[in-house]
């Protein structure tokens, strides 16, 4: 699953937007706080990504609701958001917010992390 992850945060570094309706007030608020023009600044739009689809899973959002939606997001990324989408279907839905939550930030947090070394790796080149 490593793997997946890290291919799919490889091909949507290269371009990934996140809409304001996906992403929480704190959250853009994040974006523009953080990393903001920085060499790992797309990789904060990953991780929102991810923490959007996670936090769509854990409440209940149809897994076929999420692939329609991501399958009309822009046409660089529309092939690869699909696949956030089963990566996150692929872990349970847990029954506390607690518990979801959880699992959403460290959907994210994996996200983010894979796109950092993605980004290292190849600067190293």
């Amino acid at each position: 699953m490593k793997i997946r992850l890290c291919i799919l945060v490889a091909a949507m570094a290269v371009a990934l937007p996140v809409t304001a309706a996906e992403a929480t007030a704190k959250e853009e608020t994040k974006v523009g706080k953080y990393e903001k023009g920085g060499k790992y600044e797309k990789c904060v739009l990953v991780e929102l990504n991810a923490l959007s689809v996670m936090r769509s899973r854990q409440n209940g959002t149809p897994m076929s609701k999420l692939v329609e939606i991501s399958s009309k997001t822009e046409k660089s990324i529309s092939d690869i958001s699909p696949s956030l989408v089963e990566q996150a279907y692929a872990i349970p839905q847990f029954d506390t917010d607690e518990a979801r939550n959880k699992s959403a930030k460290e959907f994210a947090n994996k996200a983010y992390l894979a796109c950092v070394e993605q980004i290292d790796s190849t600067s190293k080149k």
